[in-house]
This record gives structure tokens, C-alpha cells and sequence, in this order.
């Protein structure tokens, strides 16, 4: 079964998500967080949504 855990995803719990066995991760809340966006504009939902690939490449997929 393939599982996307959608809950209690953030940068210290994405790639152990991963490493433990999830396909992928949801968290639409670290990627669209509107006062977030207000201050730094559309670039911070890109730097974020990297910034969560390097960590499952680094501690998810790195791991396995």
C-alpha cells in the first residue's frame, strides 16, 4: 500500500517519513502560508518546496 502521510509533516519529520516507507509527503500548509508569502512573495513557496526536497533526498531517500 502506498502511503502519503499528510499530517506532522515538517523539516525535522519529512525525510523520516520517507525513510520509514511513505511514497510522499503532503503539507500543503509549509508550502502555502499566506502571511509567509505577503512578506517574501511567491519565491518563498519555491525556496520552501526546495528546501523539503533537499531534505528527503539528504535523510529520506539517502538513507534507504
Amino acid at each position: 500500500i502506498s502511503l502519503i502521510p499528510s499530517g506532522g509533516i515538517g523539516p525535522e519529520t519529512a525525510g523520516e517519513f520517507i525513510r520509514c516507507g511513505a511514497c510522499a509527503i503532503s503539507g500543503a500548509r509549509n508550502f502555502m502560508d499566506p502571511e509567509m508569502v505577503e512578506r517574501h512573495g511567491l519565491g518563498w513557496i519555491r525556496a520552501r518546496t526546495e528546501q523539503y526536497i533537499a531534505i528527503v533526498a539528504q535523510r529520506g531517500f539517502a538513507a534507504n
